[in-house]
């Protein structure tokens, strides 16, 4: 929120008073990205498993909450483990590619965003 509303009783009189947040301190606050300058993003992005592909990682890659490098990140999976794809999304330019995939690790419950940057195939195939 940029502004906050107080209400102060002055002389029985209520009067209502704009506290605005610095200017300097929203921009800390937002994260680059897809959106409009100074709007910021979740990295709870929405998937879907739309997509029946997989692939393999072609590096120690981070396993991350969001399409983002700045998303929490769950944890690294390392080279050649096999992904079971949901569905892609952009996000982060990685290596020149901005396309991210939603994916479970094989043999796992575990799933994230990866960077299609470091999928053999390029990642999912369908949006989601």
């Amino acid at each position: 929120m940029s502004s906050a509303l107080r209400v102060a009783a002055l002389s029985g009189t209520l009067l209502a008073a704009s506290l605005a947040v610095p200017a300097q301190a929203a921009a800390a606050r937002a994260e680059p990205g897809p959106t409009a300058p100074g709007t910021s993003f979740a990295c709870a992005t929405a998937h879907h498993n739309n997509d029946g592909g997989s692939g393999k990682t072609t590096a120690k890659t981070a396993r991350r909450s969001g399409p983002y490098r700045s998303c929490t990140n769950w944890g690294s999976v390392n080279r050649g483990v096999k992904l079971w794809y949901h569905c892609w999304t952009t996000g982060t330019v990685v290596d020149g590619k901005n396309h991210w995939t939603w994916a479970r690790i094989e043999g796992t419950n575990k799933e994230g965003w990866f960077s299609a940057a470091y999928l053999d195939d390029g990642g999912a195939k369908k949006h989601c």
